[in-house]
């Protein structure tokens, strides 16, 4: 355990802990509820991902592979018109 994760109080932990999940939470479960992609595959492969990462840098670096933003463009040009509108689209929206 390196001198960083040594310092912090379990109250500092939790606090970055849910500010963690409420930054992940917009990318990963807002942009495909936008798009009309299952969302719960993107959970999937960001948790999947994420151990791999985990895996491979013997937990070095502590990280939260996810989605973002930065892709709705290439997302929306490839799907073409946006799937919003469509009565479809609100159905298949998580509750």
């Amino acid at each position: 355990m390196n001198q960083i994760q040594q310092n912090r109080s379990l109250r500092q932990k939790v606090i970055l802990g849910i500010q963690h999940t409420l930054a992940m939470f917009g990318a990963t479960v807002l942009v495909p509820a936008l798009t009309g992609l299952n969302t719960s595959i993107t959970l999937f492969c960001a948790g999947v991902g994420t151990l791999l990462f985990h895996l491979i840098t013997k937990r070095k670096v502590p990280v939260f592979l996810g989605s973002s933003f930065a892709f709705m463009a290439g997302i929306m040009a490839i799907i073409g018109d946006s799937r919003m509108g469509m009565r479809i689209f609100w159905k298949n929206l998580p509750r």
